[in-house]
């Protein structure tokens, strides 16, 4: 256990002996949106921006999983973007992911 994953850092900021076990591991999964807007820094980067360049940092196969509560996502292609709903709540309530 670390207190870690309880204080406010991005997940790039993450203490030696934790980025030293993701390494060893073949798969880390996260869940929930705090710690996905964690792994991202918490920033609002634009929509299309590639998931899997931001998370370069990161030394192992990566699974994130969460229920949009905030607009602090990527990943996004244009054919998404052109299906989801005009109005701007869907990226705060979850409705569509």
């Amino acid at each position: 256990s670390s207190d870690f994953y309880t204080g406010p850092q991005s997940y790039w900021e993450a203490p030696r002996d934790l980025a030293v076990a993701y390494k060893s591991a073949t798969l880390v999964m996260t869940k929930g949106d705090a710690n996905y807007r964690r792994l991202i820094g918490d920033r609002n980067w634009p929509l299309r921006t590639s998931f899997s360049e931001l998370m370069s940092y990161w030394p192992c196969n990566l699974l994130a999983i969460r229920t949009c509560k905030s607009p602090a996502a990527v990943g996004f292609t244009p054919e998404q973007l052109a299906e989801a709903p005009t109005h701007t709540d869907w990226l705060l309530n979850g409705p569509p992911g």
